[in-house]
């Protein structure tokens, strides 16, 4: 053994790649393989997976994100490149783990994934030339064909070598082959620099590329760049690199037939769709307020702090089981410079932890929807999975590309993306949000609207006269809101909110806010009682028509959806909604009114606000907001009947 040996990672895994090149090579007629890749001959056996070219409807998660509205899959391609070597045999130094990860992320990437294209390299396979191919012919080429709308992950799993510039040597950090003799010398290595030169070009060609680095001393691949891109941004483009460790430690795995922690930790958390809390359920669907369906995505940024709070957990056990062992921080960095400004995705189920019992998943319907594509990879089987070839009725639902409410034709069906799929968003403030910096908020705030609290059960809000006038010198489209009184007669109400809020033809439709006293308020709650809910109703439907009649726009009914749920008819269809709904419990609003304006959440951090503002998304487009300004009628509602 070479006794050099402590410079190698005593475990698992390492790497990546992701290659450059100007071009692939000319490709003949006859350098097409039987699954249709468009390699020569000697290539085709390292395509473990290649879809059609034209695979029809895309996963609404993917198009949503790279911008395709016509949702056609021929656009667009994800691909993997995976290196596994687990056999060393001139420096007696096997990883049977790594074995393990290049098989279990293919079958992540082909059956978890829905991946186009899966290449896996394999040992002797693993081969500088074949891997310079791929990365330096085939994978720029291959972008360039999708007008840079294809996806790349690359993943490496083997030795890496520990990288030295101490004056006496100025040895570079690689990523060790099969054929490697001697870990001091050149045979058998990629160096790890090299490296993040071929990931900056390849992100020219890609709208994302993802690097999983999983060698001892991995993160010595990252280079020097500028700017400050969102990983987490996933509809942006940008590249990115998560290393297993640090420059300096090794990796580890504790299970070899789980292969490494870093890819098992990985493929857990995405598949299980625990690894992003914010996103893992994002895309929901409620149908006539009883059927929930749900599918998620994992953001890059998510997936690295997941990990790190896994390695965390680890850490804990093998301190307690004396083991002597301990996982570094795994490392984030970008590989495009400048850096850009979005980052990879994984498409995911949600956790069935984080949905009640009456929950339905999409996954358990899987001829329920044509454009989400269910997952039929299994986290405890290393052979594939075999996928779903059930035919879908021809009554499923196709979830609308964009932003949107609800379905055409079915109002009674709402959805729910991630935020960053509806362009336009606002914030409503009140006294509560204490004083605000409004040159810091313009400065730094995409927001285009903001809604003020006008009047509460208590009274005028005491901050309103001053947001409202900062909001007039300001670039944000604004409007006014009141808390429905349960004490007060509507006529009363509304002399009030003429006293507080002016009629002007640019301010945004007026906001009701509704809420249930009970558990609230004694006060409100004695009135509400003595009234009743029928008569309840009926003056909260004589505000907003006396509101209609003094401000000439269509109120916007606002509360959460157990509020709205609570008070809301069919009699209220004529009125917009504005529901706040977070996504920890189930939308229980039924009817046919879709949502207009959506509180995704209230702690949300805003310069000039804080760190717990409430926040909003506008269901549609720049048309749509155009009309929703005007307040003629329920936009929302309009759009889809």
């Amino acid at each position: 053994m070479n006794r050099r040996w402590p410079n190698l990672c005593k475990t698992v895994l390492g790497p990546l790649i992701a290659g450059i090149s100007l071009g692939m090579t000319d490709v003949r007629a006859d350098d097409i393989c039987k699954n249709g890749a468009m390699v020569p001959d000697e290539y085709c056996h390292f395509f473990v997976h290649y879809g059609p070219e034209n695979p029809g409807k895309l996963d609404i998660r993917i198009s949503d994100a790279l911008k395709i509205p016509d949702q056609d899959a021929a656009k667009t391609r994800s691909i993997g490149l995976i290196i596994a070597i687990s056999k060393y045999p001139l420096l007696h130094a096997d990883i049977p783990a790594a074995a393990v990860d290049g098989q279990r992320m293919a079958d992540f990437l082909i059956n978890g994934q829905k991946f186009d294209e899966v290449i896996l390299l394999r040992d002797q396979e693993a081969s500088l030339d074949n891997i310079n191919y791929f990365l330096k012919e085939y994978l720029p080429a291959r972008g360039t064909m999708f007008d840079k709308k294809a996806r790349l992950l690359i993943a490496y799993s083997g030795h890496g070598r520990f990288g030295t510039q101490n004056g006496n040597s100025d040895k570079a950090p690689a990523f060790v082959l099969s054929n490697a003799t001697d870990i001091d010398g050149s045979k058998g290595m990629y160096e790890m620099p090299a490296l993040n030169t071929q990931l900056n070009i390849l992100a020219k060609r890609y709208f994302h590329v993802l690097t999983l680095v999983n060698a001892c001393f991995g993160s010595g691949l990252y280079g020097m760049t500028i700017g400050a891109g969102n990983s987490n941004s996933y509809s942006n483009p940008g590249a990115y690199a998560i290393a297993a460790g640090d420059d300096k430690t090794e990796v580890y795995s504790l299970e070899a037939k789980r292969g490494s922690v870093f890819f098992d930790t990985i493929i857990k958390g995405v598949t299980n769709g625990v690894a992003d809390e914010r996103f893992g359920k994002s895309y929901m669907v409620k149908v006539d307020g009883k059927k929930e369906y749900y599918a998620g995505i994992t953001r890059t940024l998510s997936l690295f702090i997941y990990v790190n709070d896994q390695y965390s957990d680890i850490n804990e056990k093998l301190d307690e089981q004396g083991k002597g062992l301990h996982l570094s921080d795994a490392w984030i960095g970008a590989t495009e410079m400048p850096a850009g400004p979005g980052g990879f995705f994984f498409i995911n189920e949600p956790a069935a932890s984080r949905l009640d019992n009456k929950t339905q998943l999409a996954a358990g319907k899987a001829g329920e929807f044509t454009n989400i594509d269910v997952a039929s990879f299994s986290i405890d089987k290393s052979a594939p999975v075999p996928a779903d070839n059930q035919e879908k009725d021809n009554k499923s639902i196709e979830i609308p590309y964009g932003p949107v409410s609800a379905i055409p034709n079915r109002p009674d069906i709402r959805i729910f993306k991630t935020p960053e799929i509806y362009p336009i968003h606002g914030h409503d403030i009140s006294s509560n949000d204490g004083e605000i910096d409004w040159r810091l908020f313009q400065e730094k705030s995409s927001a285009r609207f903001v809604y003020a609290r006008v009047v509460g059960w208590r009274g005028p809000d005491s901050s309103f006269k001053s947001h409202w006038k900062q909001l007039a010198d300001s670039k944000f489209d604004r409007g006014g809101y009141f808390k429905f009184d349960f004490c007060r007669t509507p006529e009363a109400q509304l002399e009030t909110a003429k006293s507080l809020l002016p009629a002007e033809p640019k301010m945004l439709p007026p906001g009701i806010l509704l809420v249930n006293p009970e558990g609230e308020d004694t006060i409100q709650l004695n009135c509400f009682k003595k009234s009743g809910m029928a008569n309840a109703r009926n003056d909260i439907l004589r505000f907003a028509d006396l509101i209609y009649q003094n401000y000439h726009k269509t109120p916007i009914f606002y509360g959460n959806h157990n509020n709205l749920s609570h008070f809301m008819d069919s009699r209220f269809e004529q009125y917009m909604v504005w529901m706040g709904y977070w996504g920890q419990a189930g939308v229980k609003l039924e009817g046919r009114n879709p949502w207009t304006l959506w509180q995704y959440s209230g702690n949300e951090t805003v310069p000039g606000i804080g760190h717990s503002t409430e926040s909003e998304v506008f269901f549609g487009t720049e048309e749509q907001y155009v009309q929703f300004k005007a307040g003629e009628n329920n936009v929302a509602l309009a759009a889809v009947n």
